[in-house]
């Protein structure tokens, strides 16, 4: 069995589902990864475009350098290293989710970017980051000209969980930039 298959079983849903998503891409890159961690002593990971993270989790690096060019998604990655803990009851309905929006929006404006604030505001920007994605429709994470987030509400009836402390310690290695 393949390392990325066992640590595809360990991982299980990755944490947030991203448009143009990397997973078909594991048979190609797996080869190369393990060729690359045999012969380095300090195997860095290195992603410009890490989007829902499927390669990092699957091919189970340790260390690595990410970025992305949506600092919406880059700030919740850093949110799920630093606690991963969901504290929002959301019952993914329509009314929730449009409220959540509104709210994810107006903390936005507020904090920006670098999610300066309170560790309680840059928590909450960061699960609702992560309600918001996970319940949108397809996945997908849009923004408009003033850089709000306008996607309409999904209509799947059940959302996957993932095992949120168990991605948390698999990233614990990883720098978001």
């Amino acid at each position: 069995m393949s390392t990325a298959v066992k640590e595809k079983k360990a991982i299980g849903v990755l944490p947030y589902k991203w448009l143009g998503g990397k997973r078909w891409a594991l048979k190609f890159v797996q080869p190369l990864w393990n060729w690359y961690r045999e012969s380095t002593d300090d195997p860095v990971y290195q992603d410009l475009t890490v989007g829902g993270g499927a390669l990092p989790l699957l091919l189970g690096v340790e260390d690595a350098e990410l970025s992305d060019a949506s600092a919406h998604l880059i700030a919740s990655w850093k949110w799920l290293k630093r606690s991963g803990v969901t504290s929002i009851d959301f019952r993914n309905t329509s009314d929730e989710y449009y409220q959540m929006r509104t709210e994810y929006n107006r903390l936005f404006k507020l904090f920006g970017y670098s999610y300066d604030g309170s560790e309680s505001q840059r928590r909450a920007l960061g699960e609702m980051f992560w309600h918001l994605n996970r319940s949108s429709r397809s996945g997908i994470w849009r923004v408009n000209r003033s850089d709000e987030f306008n996607v309409p509400f999904g209509d799947r009836k059940k959302l996957s969980e993932p095992d949120l402390q168990s991605i948390r310690q698999a990233i614990q290695g990883w720098k978001f930039q």
